[in-house]
């Protein structure tokens, strides 16, 4: 049985190619992946998420941006006007870590993303393995820092001090989960201290 957050990809792909009239077969060719590269999703004993660069490939035959088919971003369609977006530090995927964080965005590099509805924005460079199925490290995370409200399954910054971390938000009961290749990592609580910083709307990779 797939994992709950690839059935999520799945339906927004299957959404999202009903509204353009295109099979899933087709799909998978345009993306140049093969014919079943969809349907090899939902094979049994598929317990991770499909590759990144598969999600942008299919992304680019539907006209949507990775991270809606990724997250679930609300906004689908893309957008042609790109924004720049201050890359203002690095996150550790892993326990909660110093980042330094740049005091002064406007000293910050800037990278150009399209696609994204208005809010206030900024990015980050991941380090560290612990979620890694979804941003591996050196990965530059685009965060909606408007974007604050928790929602089971979805991944967010959280802060604690001067330090920070990368983590899926799950419920019952509220903690920070690793999404991770790697067995060592475990799951962290949310005290009073824990505050959310925004949420990871975009994962931007170097596929060449």
């Amino acid at each position: 049985m797939e994992s709950s957050q690839t059935a999520e990809i799945i339906a927004r792909v299957t959404q999202r190619a009903k509204e353009l009239g295109l099979s899933m077969r087709k799909v998978s060719l345009l993306s140049g992946h093969g014919p079943d590269l969809v349907r090899d999703w939902t094979r049994p004993g598929k317990a991770v998420l499909p590759r990144l660069d598969s999600i942008q490939k299919i992304a680019q035959v539907l006209n949507v941006s990775a991270g809606w088919l990724a997250f679930g971003e609300k906004a689908s369609e893309n957008n042609s006007e790109s924004i720049q977006i201050p890359i203002i530090s690095w996150v550790a995927a892993s326990p909660f870590a110093e980042t330094g964080f740049i005091e002064h965005q406007a000293n910050a590099a800037r990278i150009s993303v399209q696609g994204l509805k208005p809010a206030t924005y900024f990015a980050l460079t991941v380090h560290g393995d612990s979620m890694n199925r979804v941003a591996p490290e050196g990965t530059t995370i685009v965060v909606n820092a408007s974007a604050k409200e928790l929602l089971p399954r979805k991944f967010y910054i959280f802060q604690k001090g001067e330090k920070a971390t990368f983590k899926r938000f799950m419920s019952n009961p509220d903690r920070l989960e690793p999404y991770s290749t790697n067995p060592q990592h475990e799951a962290m609580s949310i005290d009073e201290e824990t505050v959310v910083i925004g949420q990871v709307v975009r994962v931007i990779t170097d596929l060449s």
